[in-house]
């Protein structure tokens, strides 16, 4: 993922939804994710029920203003 769930996304729902959808059809998954040290839990709780794992990459964001060092840090994390 390009993003993590340890902060509110607005597509949050529906990366939820796409790995239940994959689980429906018999997948398994493993999310690549980066930590932000956010707020929130690496995994939403319906996620974990159905028994997702994740790795984590620390990725610590830098503030939104700075269009640089946000692109550095996503090429970094990449």
């Amino acid at each position: 993922m390009s993003g993590s769930f340890d902060r509110r996304t607005p597509s949050e729902h529906l990366l939820t939804a796409m790995v239940e959808a994959l689980y429906a059809g018999g997948h398994t998954v493993h999310i690549l994710q980066k930590d932000t040290e956010g707020p929130k839990e690496k995994l939403p709780s319906a996620l974990v029920r159905l028994g997702v794992t994740t790795t984590c990459i620390r990725s610590i964001p830098p503030a939104k203003h700075n269009f640089i060092a946000r692109f550095l840090t996503d090429a970094q994390y990449v």
